[in-house]
């Protein structure tokens, strides 16, 4: 099943494992607070000296995608955190962007029949939708 690992190299045609990251940083058994059937789609924010990993996670017990957050203070060891959003629909892909000081998320929600936003509250935890774009 699907995990997350960190690679680098000249293009994404070249890539390789991160000197120093113990691959994967980061699987379903991490998960704590559902059941995780695998994690994917990761995107990564710096922040104050912080590694923040947004990614989803298959919650098993609503077979849908739901955002969950790690985070690392070296990008080497990470610390599953939570479910940051969940919804009546598959979440995944999470696009992370700062915009006129404010912290916004852009993820996958086709099944909301809508492209959903969400500016974070408090970052990295807490998030709430603004707007539906389309």
């Amino acid at each position: 099943m699907w995990s997350i690992g960190i690679y680098t190299g000249a293009s994404p045609l070249r890539l390789r494992p991160a000197g120093g990251v113990v691959n994967p940083i980061l699987t379903r058994e991490d998960v704590r607070d559902v059941p995780a059937g695998f994690v994917a789609d990761p995107f990564m924010v710096r922040r104050g000296g912080v590694w923040n990993l947004f990614f989803e996670v298959l919650n098993q017990a609503t077979d849908r995608g739901e955002i969950g957050l790690a985070t690392s203070s070296d990008g080497f060891s990470w610390t599953y955190q939570q479910i940051v959003i969940a919804e009546s629909f598959h979440l995944s892909y999470p696009y992370v962007f700062e915009w006129q000081g404010e912290t916004y998320m852009l993820p996958e929600t086709l099944g909301a029949q809508a492209v959903r936003l969400y500016r974070a509250e408090t970052f990295p935890a807490r998030w709430s939708c603004v707007a539906s774009l389309v």
